[in-house]
């Protein structure tokens, strides 16, 4: 458990903007729901992955986005840019016909996303919950 009494990983819900250090959050927008996408920020990097995963922690999928352009990935998940403005640092952001999306790095690990994960998430970067402090 971590000092504020969540167990570190499982996630917690954004209780304020840019507070993604520590415990891996998401969206206010996934409720109560088990299957999300998560978010944390480890020193220069932002992680994502999705908490569907049940296999070896070890060889848990993994995608790090730099913080230099982790706002530009908020803005592309919020549809503000587009792709074709994508930094090789970022995920390719692929919306399957199903409504799932398929985020995949540079090294060719990806994350399945069903609709629901994925309008979840994008709903909570519309509010601002995935933003990060000026001083972080």
């Amino acid at each position: 458990m971590s000092a504020r009494g969540t167990n570190p990983t499982r996630p917690h819900e954004v209780s304020r903007r840019g507070q993604l250090s520590g415990d891996w959050a998401k969206s206010s927008f996934s409720r109560d729901a088990s299957n999300c996408v998560q978010v944390r920020r480890c020193g220069g990097v932002v992680l994502i992955r999705d908490d569907k995963y049940v296999g070896d922690p070890q060889s848990e999928p993994v995608i790090e986005v730099p913080v230099g352009v982790w706002a530009l990935f908020l803005e592309q998940v919020a549809g503000k840019r587009g792709t074709q403005d994508s930094s090789d640092l970022l995920p390719a952001i692929v919306h399957q016909i199903d409504g799932s999306v398929r985020l995949t790095d540079a090294d060719g690990r990806a994350l399945l996303f069903t609709a629901a994960e994925w309008m979840a998430f994008t709903r909570g970067v519309e509010a601002g919950e995935f933003a990060l402090e000026a001083a972080a």
